[in-house]
C-alpha cells in the first residue's frame, strides 16, 4: 500500500469523476455507477462526501 498523504490530488479529475458519477446514477445506469464508485474509492479514500454531492437517495435507489 502507498501513502496517500505524499501524493497530490488532482482536484479537477475528481471532481469530473464526481460530475459523471452523479450522471450515471440520475441516468439509471446504477451498476455502472457502483463500479465507477468502487474505481473512485481507490484512488481517493472513503470519500464520505460523495453521497452528499450525488444525493443519498440516487445512491441508494429511492
Amino acid at each position: 500500500m502507498y501513502d496517500r498523504s505524499s501524493q497530490k490530488c488532482d482536484w479537477q479529475k475528481m471532481l469530473l469523476r464526481a460530475f459523471i458519477l452523479k450522471a450515471l446514477y440520475e441516468t439509471n445506469q446504477t451498476s455502472e455507477a457502483k463500479v465507477f464508485s468502487t474505481e473512485m474509492q481507490k484512488d481517493y479514500g472513503s470519500m464520505d462526501w460523495i453521497k452528499q454531492f450525488v444525493g443519498a437517495n440516487l445512491m441508494d435507489g429511492k
